[in-house]
């Protein structure tokens, strides 16, 4: 009974025109959450289901900005042009929900990363059976982690408490080696809610060396960064080999794009995302040197995009 009420509640917000029927699916499905978080099932596309819990945000995210997420499809799309044998490496995978968008394009092979338990489950179902599509139940971290998982509106993230307990964290070599064939990814998407400045700068030898496109999610106030921390993490991958910042809304518009060496254009872009209270964030594209060509297929998807002004 609890499941039918669930997927009711979902059907309902997404479906109805009507503010009222509206807030009350909303009302029902914060009752229902307040006791459990069953499984609900979310189109994700025409032909692709997904299965998550009723918590998530994904679904209304995705009804209310129509960009949302397909900034990613532009990125993978030029990627794929030019690399036809591409491989991706999703890290912060959550339900499989961007490794089934990227189904769009084609059988990309994918590797999901996600060290949540609460959310493997649901990415192994999501994704059984889809060949090319690979599940690493891991976190990429520093060694030696002490904290906690917390979870909110669909998301979970990796906390840092003296109180709780070791996690189990390992680097992108470390995760090359136990999947050779992803060793070397062509896009590495990351999106851990606050430690993606960390992943990538503690892994900048394994990013150099192989030098994929970034797609990350840059959050100063989730991340704690400071403005130097922010500059030194912009100044590390011009010195290893990127040139280029591709930014968009947390919405999935495109911003603007700024070169690695401009420093106030980079200072400006802090700024916007740190000052003031918290809220919106932006997703960020980084092109390598020898991949900068990418940029501009990107940005013309983008500006091609309904609703582009």
């Amino acid at each position: 009974m609890i499941s039918k009420m669930a997927q009711l509640a979902r059907d309902v917000v997404l479906r109805s025109s009507s503010p009222v029927v509206r807030n009350t699916g909303r009302w029902l499905r914060n009752v229902i959450t307040r006791y459990a978080d069953p499984s609900v099932d979310y189109v994700l596309y025409p032909g692709q289901h997904l299965r998550l819990p009723l918590s998530h945000s994904l679904p209304v995210y995705r009804r209310d900005y129509p960009r949302y997420n397909e900034n990613l499809l532009d990125v993978a799309r030029a990627i794929l042009g030019k690399y036809p044998d591409m491989v991706c490496v999703d890290i912060g995978a959550n339900v499989g929900d961007s490794a089934l968008l990227l189904r769009q394009l084609g059988p990309i092979p994918t590797l999901c990363v996600e060290g949540d338990r609460h959310f493997v489950r649901y990415l192994e179902s999501n994704v059984h059976g889809l060949s090319g599509i690979e599940v690493a139940p891991v976190f990429i971290g520093r060694a030696g982690f002490v904290g906690k998982v917390v979870r909110r509106d669909g998301t979970g993230r990796l906390v840092a408490d003296p109180s709780g307990e070791v996690i189990e964290t390992i680097g992108l070599d470390e995760l090359g080696r136990r999947f050779p064939f992803f060793a070397s990814p062509r896009l590495v998407k990351i999106d851990t809610d606050g430690m993606d400045p960390e992943i990538i700068l503690a892994n900048m030898p394994w990013l150099a060396d192989r030098k994929p496109v970034i797609f990350f999610e840059y959050d100063p106030r989730a991340a704690g960064l400071s403005e130097g921390a922010a500059a030194n993490l912009w100044r590390s991958l011009g010195t290893h080999g990127y040139s280029t910042a591709i930014v968009y809304a947390n919405t999935g518009e495109f911003v603007a794009s700024i070169a690695l060496s401009d420093n106030e254009g980079l200072n400006s872009l802090f700024h916007e995302y740190s000052d003031g209270e918290p809220g919106p964030y932006a997703d960020i594209c980084v092109l390598p040197t020898v991949d900068r060509d990418l940029g501009s297929p990107i940005e013309q998807a983008a500006r091609d995009a309904p609703g582009h002004s």
